[in-house]
């Protein structure tokens, strides 16, 4: 069969399974909104054939009225045949109907053409509804036919035209990324930083995971005392605090804050060592002795060197025994260094000054007292000093006074057994420190050193520190200890002998 659009140029044809129907739902064909025009004319037409093949005659056999003329030619003319027999039968006369007029006959009609519940009417009337339905129907397929078309054009116009072409987006650089400069676009400024910038930056920093454990690499914290202050980290305005710590920039924005502590601290006042006439910053000579020692002035290399006859250097012990019972501490109980757990002293600057030395030398000279209880070596029986003077019975606690302004080491050192026999060990009950330090006029801490002393663990205190520093005339020296534990140290109840040294060197 030929297509009916096969010759309809110049429109393109289009698959009727494209175009679906927006009428409403028509149950009696089974026929609903957004079907296809396909699924529309297909329901139409096999509807309509089986209306045709209703009213074709020859489907009907007539063979029982023995007809001598022709039979009906169509169903109206069928009707009419068979309402005539029925009016014969009942003995009504019937008018012959002329050819030309239409039958009065009712009928029953399709579900779909049922108004309210009248389901009949007129065969006229019911073939007149007919066919202004069809006529209906093929007018919405032109309709749709002509929509099609017309999409059609739209699709063929939009496939012809040209593909799209995009510009990249290009900016200014306010700075050199790479090699580029200027005006620049998004892509080549994205392959230029990710291959030449962003690469090699992040082979040099490491990974995120790496730079973060780099900066939980610190070691000072908000309680720790600033060098040159003597007051905590935290009170420093520039310093960010362990609870707000938590980036890189955090961290050498820290060890800025530290760094400068060191710096302001090393830094100071010009010396001039008048052995050597060598002019060095004040602390750049912290922390050497001997002979040889290089420090810097104003980047230039110095050696300090060490004259014949030797340093003069003082010392005060404490030795501690059954025999000599020494005074400790003032106003305590001889030998006995008592624990400071249940109040600690906020640092050596306040801790308990030692009391009264049992021994003191200064060269090779030395002088011992007694071996009584609470026996000391008193003023008028110490040695001679050359750089300065020990009090060994002064009444806050022994101290030792600088009367030349030069380079001293200062040091102190002890050892104290454990304070149990039974079990050779240190008997606090957990664990706390044993310390000493050397404050300076005006109670600052010059140099000092503790350790832990950790129940069942600790067999004996050995501690010991010595720092190289000036010291300026008049400046006064003096011995702190700290026990930190909750255990009193009482040295003269067991055997063996325990001591604590306090010592200062004059560098020459």
């Amino acid at each position: 069969m030929k297509p009916l659009n096969l010759d309809n140029k110049p429109c393109s044809p289009i698959s009727s399974n494209c175009v679906v129907w927006q009428g409403p739902d028509i149950p009696c064909i089974k026929l609903c909104t957004g079907d296809t025009v396909s699924d529309v004319v297909s329901a139409m037409a096999t509807e309509l054939c089986t209306i045709l093949d209703t009213l074709k005659v020859s489907n009907y056999d007539l063979t029982c009225f023995n007809l001598a003329a022709c039979p009906p030619e169509d169903f109206q003319a069928l009707i009419q045949f068979l309402i005539k027999k029925i009016c014969e039968l009942e003995g009504i006369p019937v008018e012959e109907i002329k050819e030309d007029e239409c039958p009065d006959c009712v009928v029953s009609v399709a579900e779909c053409f049922v108004i309210e519940t009248q389901t009949t009417m007129q065969l006229v009337e019911y073939v007149q509804l007919i066919g202004e339905r069809i006529c209906s129907i093929a007018n919405d397929i032109s309709l749709i036919q002509d929509q099609i078309t017309d999409i059609i054009i739209r699709v063929t116009d939009l496939e012809n035209k040209p593909d799209p072409t995009f510009t990249l987006p290009s900016f200014t650089l306010s700075c050199t990324v790479g090699a580029l400069t200027g005006d620049q676009t998004i892509d080549t400024v994205l392959i230029e930083f990710i291959n030449n910038v962003w690469c090699s930056f992040f082979a040099e920093t490491g990974t995120t995971a790496a730079l973060n454990a780099a900066g939980n690499q610190k070691c000072v914290g908000d309680a720790d005392t600033q060098l040159n202050t003597g007051t905590a980290f935290s009170t420093n305005p520039n310093w960010i605090a362990d609870a707000d710590y938590d980036t890189l920039a955090d961290a050498v924005n820290n060890i800025w804050v530290v760094l400068c502590d060191v710096w302001n601290y090393t830094s100071g006042d010009a010396l001039t060592i008048q052995d050597e006439g060598v002019s060095l910053p004040q602390r750049n000579i912290i922390n050497f002795i001997g002979d040889g020692v290089t420090a810097t002035d104003d980047g230039v290399s110095k050696t300090v060197v060490d004259v014949p006859g030797g340093n003069d250097t003082f010392i005060a012990r404490i030795r501690i025994n059954n025999q000599y019972d020494p005074l400790i501490f003032p106003g305590g109980t001889a030998s006995q260094i008592p624990s400071l757990a249940a109040s600690p002293p906020d640092g050596f600057p306040d801790s308990p000054i030692a009391w009264r030395f049992n021994q003191v030398s200064f060269n090779d000279t030395i002088v011992n007292s007694s071996a009584t209880s609470g026996a000391f070596v008193a003023n008028v029986d110490l040695p001679a000093i050359s750089f300065g003077t020990f009090d060994n019975e002064n009444a806050t606690g022994a101290e030792f006074t600088i009367n030349e302004t030069a380079v001293y080491q200062i040091g102190a050192t002890c050892h104290l057994k454990a304070d149990n026999p039974g079990t050779g060990l240190w008997q606090t009950t957990g664990t706390g420190t044993f310390g000493l330090g050397i404050v300076r006029t005006g109670f600052n801490l010059e140099g000092g050193n503790s350790i832990p002393v950790v129940q069942n663990l600790t067999k004996h205190v050995n501690l010991s520190f010595h720092r190289t520093q000036i010291l300026a005339a008049g400046n006064v020296l003096r011995l702190a200890i700290q026990n930190l534990t909750d255990r009193t140290y009482d040295g003269v109840t067991y055997s063996g002998i325990d001591f604590i040294n306090f010592s200062i060197t004059k560098i020459k």
